[in-house]
């Protein structure tokens, strides 16, 4: 029984265009026992007998244009419940642009 988990960060990078009047930063984050800063469960996920898994990551709507990053931070929990990092060789970053088009 091996679980692989995930907490997510959503940090707010900048505005689209030069004269939006947006904040320069803002943050939102997802997380359980990875000691990171987030403040819901993590995400999981059951590891397969070859090694992958699949893992829906889910987050609040974004309202406000802008471009966004969202920062992974994987994790592991064994059949005792203990937790740990996984040490990943890049970052587990996904870039958004968010853009309303209703006008």
């Amino acid at each position: 029984f091996n679980q692989i988990i995930a907490g997510k960060t959503l940090q707010y990078e900048g505005q689209l265009y030069e004269d939006d009047d947006a904040e320069d930063t803002h943050s939102e984050s997802g997380n359980g026992g990875l000691n990171l800063p987030m403040r819901h469960e993590p995400f999981s996920a059951t590891l397969q007998p070859c090694g992958q898994f699949i893992m829906p990551i889910l987050c609040e709507p974004i309202v406000r244009e802008g471009f966004y990053r969202i920062e992974l931070k994987l994790g592991c929990r064994d059949v005792r419940c203990t937790e740990w990092a996984m040490p990943t060789t890049t970052p587990l970053e996904i870039f958004l642009r968010v853009e309303d088009y209703s006008e």
